[in-house]
């Protein structure tokens, strides 16, 4: 069973019985991508691409979230443009969705990752262990583990700067809905580090004013965000 990632082009498989090829929907792409940094500039004309496995005899069908990197290796997944066409998928063009959405102000650390979610990258791997990235019990483990230090019902840069600087130095993590986001303050109201999974992308990073911060929360939630502290 594959576990529930919260991203905004993440790969999800789809049950269909043994005679049909495993759908995978590439969906929801972010609202402020260009077509230009889209799959594909001449066919993207929505923001749903179709994904599926060619199913051939030299290799199995994709039925975990831990067999679909060794598949994508091998060009055995293929995306269905608008058009119809089928075109193969690699690493390299998911990583470019992930940078479209964060690289104009985060640097990417790492390639792709499947084992592990946006939960198991905030609250490290020992809270991991516990949680194991599901959302409902990650907030568990947040309100046991991490205090409670502020709010907001929506994304605001201004208001997140303000909040950002009046955080103490430490660790924290931002969650909205079913997204958790790393962040350690460095220096009271001057430096804090952003650092971000997405679903499979790789890890971003980015560091600087508070001012900066808040422009990658902005990115990050598009809802009410809350931040806890971890206990030291």
């Amino acid at each position: 069973m594959l576990r529930a990632f919260h991203n905004t082009a993440r790969l999800i498989q789809r049950s269909r019985s043994t005679e049909t090829p495993t759908v995978l929907v590439f969906g929801g792409l972010p609202d402020d991508v260009s077509v230009s940094s889209r799959l594909d500039r001449d066919e993207a004309t929505d923001q749903n691409y179709e994904l599926l496995q060619i199913e051939d005899s030299k290799g199995p069908k994709v039925q975990t979230q831990g067999q679909l990197p060794t598949a994508i290796d091998e060009g055995k997944i293929y995306y269905r443009t608008p058009g119809g066409t089928a075109k193969m998928v690699t690493k390299d063009l998911i990583n470019k969705l992930w940078d479209a959405k964060y690289g104009t102000l985060m640097e990417r650390t790492s390639d792709l990752d499947w084992s592990r979610n946006c939960a198991d990258y905030a609250t490290g791997p020992i809270a991991a262990a516990v949680h194991k990235g599901d959302i409902k019990a990650t907030k568990k483990y947040l309100s046991e583990n991490y205090d409670l230090v502020g709010s907001l019902d929506l994304p605001d840069k201004d208001k997140f700067t303000v909040l950002l600087r009046d955080l103490e130095v430490g660790e924290y993590v931002a969650t909205g809905a079913s997204h958790f986001v790393k962040l350690e303050v460095n220096t009271k109201g001057s430096r804090i580090t952003v650092t971000e999974k997405d679903g499979e992308s790789g890890i971003y990073r980015a560091s600087g004013a508070p001012e900066v911060a808040a422009s990658v929360l902005c990115l990050s939630f598009q809802f009410s965000c809350e931040f806890y502290k971890k206990r030291t």
